[in-house]
């Protein structure tokens, strides 16, 4: 189970790992090869115990942040940027993005800057397309529901992952043409050689009248209420949730984050 490590001047989170790990391949690429927008990852092993520890000195997780803040256009802007960002840095090491454990507890972000770090957890195996929809879902239930340009960006990068899965360059294509949400200190991480993708058709302002409309509608439920009534009620959440019901649910308060974030590791 994952934990946190505090040490004389460094934090670590602590991951436990099969010895076996020791010689995979992209473990040693990792551990030799520091990744921008990566927690930075060193070994430990004792007596035949491997632990995989990750450098979250001065930081925060992303879970930690929306207890006390909900997240805003541009701290969405950072998250998609940055990934796209890591994606291309560990294309030379040949490290595969199904690596990158997307979840807002494996997230950390600068206190000051609110640049994020991800969490690469290697010879894991599972689908980033699906993780990363599920990661956008979590995140649109994190944002401002006051901020209407944060609202309408995450869900609309949560609807194309749906609708295109493998494409995380037409997710960029999306934040930049918001040009209503600006700002200074967002990291950009652009790919001068990149094709310009099609806009998307949910970008096209005269469809946007009635998307305007269903978010304007969404209402959370309270995590006191254990009645039902929220599966009532209309808005935007209700209908886009119920729909794709076969999709884990959002945000789940059956379990704790430490609790969900250890079965996440463990499924890697």
């Amino acid at each position: 189970m994952p934990q946190i490590l505090n040490e004389t001047d460094r934090r670590y989170l602590t991951i436990p790992a099969d010895i076996q790990l020791r010689e995979q391949f992209e473990l040693r690429m990792l551990e030799e090869n520091p990744i921008d927008g990566l927690l930075r990852l060193s070994i430990c092993d004792n007596n035949g115990e491997l632990e995989l520890r990750y450098d979250i000195s001065g930081m925060c997780s992303l879970a930690e942040l929306s207890e006390t803040q909900k997240l805003l256009a541009a701290d969405i802007r950072r998250l998609i940027l940055t990934l796209k960002h890591i994606i291309a840095g560990m294309a030379p090491y040949l490290l595969d993005p199904s690596g990158i454990l997307l979840s807002l507890e494996s997230v950390y972000l600068s206190p000051v800057s609110r640049s994020p770090c991800f969490l690469f957890i290697p010879a894991r195996g599972s689908s980033f397309s699906s993780e990363l929809s599920e990661f956008l879902k979590t995140v649109l239930a994190c944002t401002d529901q006051d901020d209407y340009s944060s609202v309408v960006l995450a869900y609309r990068l949560y609807k194309e992952s749906l609708d295109h899965p493998s494409a995380l360059d037409r997710l960029e294509q999306i934040l930049v043409s918001q040009e209503n949400i600006s700002d200074p200190t967002v990291l950009t991480h652009t790919d001068e050689a990149a094709v310009e993708l099609p806009l998307p058709e949910a970008l096209i302002p005269e469809d946007n009248e009635a998307l305007i409309a269903e978010i304007r509608e969404v209402t959370f439920p309270s995590e006191s209420d254990n009645s039902g009534e929220n599966e009532k009620s209309g808005g935007l959440f209700h209908r886009l949730f119920h729909k794709n019901e076969d999709r884990s649910e959002l945000i789940s308060g059956d379990h704790s984050e430490e609790c969900a974030f250890a079965e996440l590791v463990a499924r890697s």
